[in-house]
């Protein structure tokens, strides 16, 4: 590996718990240079080894891979006591954007735009599905965070799978414990959430996933916690795409049934077969679509984000209107904003409200990246079983009232005992909270309506 990098950072594209990403530009000799991506370990998370063989593992599976639909990766090295890879910059957006601005605009992405999207990530699954090593051995790889964030789009049109932090190969250094589930929750597969061996297959129903929410504008697994996510991948209840977007066609709504179907056996057996489904589709309904239709939508979408927001919107009095009102529908301090359920658990908490069904260790021990996925451990019949999710910060669990279903009552830790402290000195009564008045905002607002229509008397008749 490289120990010194000769680039320059021109932005950071992205930081999370794990790595930052910059965009940067590689220079070589005679002042060479080369547009790229820089994906930085965090340097507290050097010393950890176990972090440390799955970042190698993903640098080592993709160093092996070059094709259209996969990011390439060009070199790691370490440098300044952190490790880092050096890969293809793409310059565009990722299809949790393109999600984002349809939902914003209250639409959804053409037909055919939308199946185009899914055809070339498939080609990107069914590379990585099917490489093998140098002597013809199948590497077995199986992405595990097939998710928006990781499907790039260029402004050319070109649609890149990225991200092999999760991924599962043959030669890893690391290797997943029997039990432990890695991926986000809404795109994880019936049998991932179960602690089966997730195949190939698990990455088509991500697919699928994908595809149901292009077409639809909707999320389709989304609890209102996790724990409920889960549930819910685990019954694999899909509705039909047409009952929410009447215009996706019967042949295309069976397509994406099928890939989403729990039953294995169902499901789309490669990648590639759902692809060819997705292009008969295209050729039998006469839809044209091109890269070229890509990148007109990819430039819509960075046009939109870079229009600054307008300032000064509106007259002075609006503003000063919008103010006031503001300042009475404003929280009380004596109100709790937590309200509602909604109050961050702590790590005792957690434990609690599950007791009886599975047992939690602390999250902060564990290093990871919100966007790279997550890790826990499903119910093992002969020990507690374990949720782990890959980050330094607290699992984002809300608040539950009672039990959740299956759970038996929270039960108090014993505590050791406690030399007795001395009686705390009397303290006086607080006195109680006061309760804001909004009577003199409303004579304000009174006040100020009173004036703005006097000067609108003057100038219409007296001047």
């Amino acid at each position: 590996m490289s120990r010194a990098p000769r680039f320059k950072i021109i932005r950071k594209l992205d930081a999370g718990g794990m790595a930052e990403v910059y965009h940067a530009e590689q220079e070589s000799l005679e002042g060479f240079r080369k547009t790229v991506a820089v994906k930085k370990v965090l340097p507290h998370l050097v010393q950890n080894e176990k972090f440390l063989r799955m970042f190698l593992d993903e640098a080592r599976l993709s160093l092996r891979m070059s094709h259209a639909n996969v990011v390439q990766v060009f070199d790691v090295g370490q440098a300044g006591g952190s490790y880092y890879v050096i890969m293809e910059f793409v310059d565009g957006v990722n299809l949790k954007q393109v999600n984002e601005f349809m939902r914003a605009r209250g639409t959804t992405l053409p037909i055919e735009q939308a199946v185009f999207v899914m055809v070339e990530t498939c080609k990107g699954l069914q590379y990585a599905h099917t490489i093998t090593d140098s002597n013809g051995k199948p590497l077995g790889i199986v992405h595990r965070d097939v998710s928006p964030p990781n499907i790039l789009i260029s402004k050319q049109g070109e649609v890149k799978l990225v991200d092999f932090g999760l991924a599962k190969a043959a030669d890893q250094l690391e290797h997943t414990d029997p039990g432990v589930v890695k991926g986000k929750f809404s795109y994880l597969s019936p049998e991932a959430v179960e602690g089966q061996e997730v195949d190939r297959r698990a990455d088509i129903f991500a697919a699928g996933i994908l595809l149901w929410e292009i077409l639809t504008g909707r999320r389709l697994f989304q609890g209102k916690n996790d724990y409920e996510t889960v549930q819910q991948v685990k019954a694999a209840e899909i509705p039909s795409p047409s009952r929410i977007n009447p215009a996706v066609p019967r042949d295309l709504e069976r397509i994406v049934l099928r890939a989403l179907a729990r039953d294995l056996r169902q499901r789309y057996q490669t990648a590639q077969d759902f692809g060819d489904d997705l292009y008969q589709f295209l050729f039998s309904h006469g839809l044209k679509v091109t890269s070229f239709d890509i990148a007109a939508l990819v430039k819509t979408v960075l046009r939109e984000a870079a229009a600054p927001t307008p300032k000064g919107a509106g007259t002075i009095i609006d503003q000063l209107i919008e103010t006031e009102l503001a300042k009475l529908t404003s929280i009380d301090d004596t109100e709790n904003i937590f309200s509602g359920g909604e109050k961050p658990l702590s790590v005792e908490e957690i434990s609690g409200a599950f007791q009886g069904a599975m047992s939690f260790e602390d999250p902060r021990t564990w290093a990871g990246d919100m966007d790279d996925g997550v890790a826990f451990r499903l119910p093992d019949p002969n020990k507690p079983a374990i949720w782990r999710e890959a980050m330094p910060t607290p699992l984002p669990f809300p608040a539950v009232k009672g039990n959740r279903p299956g759970a038996g009552p929270a039960q108090a830790q014993p505590r050791a005992p406690q030399p007795a402290a001395p009686p705390p000195a009397a303290l006086p009564e607080p006195e109680p909270p006061k309760r804001k008045s909004h009577t003199g905002l409303l004579v304000s607002i009174l006040l100020l309506l009173a004036a703005v229509c006097g000067v609108l008397v003057y100038l219409t008749f007296f001047r």
